[in-house]
């Protein structure tokens, strides 16, 4: 399985593409944190920006 993730630019979503094709608005809180998780087990770590952008 080959996913790519990538941030939108000037965005608080995520694209996603590969097997799956896919945007994801990423909810903001307080901790500038996100988790993305995958079927495969894998846990990724992003965050926003100063400009809240997704990183």
């Amino acid at each position: 399985m080959c996913v790519s993730i990538t941030p939108i630019p000037d965005s608080v979503r995520l694209r996603v593409s590969g097997d799956v094709e896919t945007v994801l608005t990423v909810p903001y809180d307080e901790d500038e944190r996100f988790l993305v998780g995958l079927s495969d087990g894998t846990v990724l770590m992003g965050y926003f920006d100063e400009a809240m952008q997704c990183r």
